[in-house]
């Protein structure tokens, strides 16, 4: 399944809004502990410094991001663009027809176990 914001259309390879994994997001988010929890142990400033770095690491991506150029040419759809658009390839739509009742009972299990409270301790 993809999910694209451009009209349906493919994205082309490896070129999907979704990542197919979010391990380096765990990978990052385990560094940036791992890097706060040294500067707060070791380095001067403990309840500052963390954040004065990230005011900084930011300030920079931020001037990187506004140069950059445009990948896409614009032709004012701009509010038709926001929503996005669910797209199953024709070749998949059978095994994806399929595995829908999983896909929902799992996604309602889930659900399910958030408004059942844990039982009260013993």
């Amino acid at each position: 399944m993809l999910v694209t914001t451009r009209g349906g259309q493919d994205p082309g390879p490896g070129r999907c809004l979704l990542p197919p994994c979010p391990a380096p997001l765990s990978g990052g988010i385990a560094l940036g502990a791992l890097g706060s929890g040294l500067l707060v142990s070791y380095a001067p400033l403990p309840t500052r410094l963390a954040y004065l770095l990230l005011v900084g690491v930011f300030a920079v991506l931020l001037l990187l991001v506004a140069g950059m150029p445009e990948t896409v040419r614009r032709d004012g759809g701009g509010l038709r663009s926001l929503p996005p658009r669910v797209v199953v390839p024709p070749q998949a739509r059978g095994a994806y027809a399929a595995l829908l009742p999983s896909i929902v009972a799992r996604a309602a299990a889930r659900k399910w176990s958030l408004l059942v409270p844990p039982p009260p301790n013993a």
